[in-house]
């Protein structure tokens, strides 16, 4: 929070967690003026206090339950409406990573990172092309988590050449988030190393058929790299 330049201070910035709590505390209140005016009006047409209690708790209830579950499928099934909401914190979609360079100063491997929202978490995938659009490498987590702008998670991968591997990766998002640095620690190898994430922009992803093959895929890397090449 914030003062402004007239000594006011500003409203916190909307977000997902904010949201929530807003509509809690919307549908407490809602409820609770609800259950008083129902049961003003229920104790004059019934006669009987109990039936009136029971018809206002199940009336109450089937509001609380429909309402949750509009909420939830809006927050949970509509990613533009959580861009929307907290575009400071929309890391959504897909993400291209180039590999530093190696003492020849050529680049190693390129990566695809698909991040997914899931039921309050996210789901981090990728597959890993060599400069030929060789795909070798694919990764997805098992665990994650995501705190002001920093995304943790821990993840499965497998490796033509390596086999099956583990780690885990600390991805810092630029703000707004179009960009990051990730730190990244193989358990299987021991080696720590970093990388630079872009974001793939959605008419780029349109161009390339939402990226649903891998020949899109291979396409896209082959067009990026003869760009940075000249």
């Amino acid at each position: 929070m914030k003062a402004s330049n007239f000594g006011v201070l500003n409203p916190p910035e909307l977000s997902l967690q904010n949201f929530k709590h807003i509509y809690d505390l919307v549908i407490g209140a809602v409820s609770s003026i609800g259950t008083a005016l129902l049961l003003g009006y229920f104790s004059k047409k019934l006669e009987s206090r109990k039936v009136s209690t029971i018809v206002i708790v199940i009336i109450v209830s089937v509001f609380i339950i429909v309402s949750n579950y509009f909420v939830n499928n809006l927050v949970n099934g509509s990613s533009a409406f959580r861009r929307w909401i907290d575009p400071n914190n929309y890391i959504e979609g897909y993400w291209f990573e180039t590999s530093p360079p190696d003492t020849n100063n050529i680049i190693k491997h390129e990566t695809f990172v698909k991040i997914e929202y899931n039921d309050g978490a996210y789901v981090i995938s990728g597959e890993t092309f060599d400069s030929s659009g060789r795909s070798y490498a694919n990764f997805k987590s098992v665990s994650s988590a995501y705190y002001n702008g920093i995304l943790y998670f821990q993840y499965t991968s497998f490796n033509q050449t390596h086999g099956i591997g583990q780690g885990f990766d600390q991805v810092q998002f630029d703000s707004p988030p179009n960009s990051y640095k990730a730190f990244i620690f193989s358990s299987s190898s021991k080696r720590y190393y970093g990388t630079d994430g872009v974001r793939i922009d959605k008419g780029q992803v349109e161009a390339y058929k939402d990226f649903n093959t891998i020949d899109d895929k291979r396409k896209f890397i082959s067009e990026f790299l003869t760009r940075k090449a000249r």
